[in-house]
């Protein structure tokens, strides 16, 4: 017979923490923010000459 409580049981099967590895997305849209802007930029100031 089983006698650990419900709280036990979903404690052993709860889904593993965040890690540390949030950041990297961030860090891609970021970068790729930056690009967009730099070419739209960039795009503007050659029709421009």
């Amino acid at each position: 017979m089983n006698d650990g409580t419900l709280d036990e049981r979903l404690g052993a099967i709860s889904p593993r923490p965040v890690t540390d590895i949030w950041w990297i997305p961030v860090l891609i849209m970021a970068v790729s923010s930056a690009f967009f802007l730099v070419t739209l930029w960039w795009g503007r100031r050659q029709v421009r000459r």
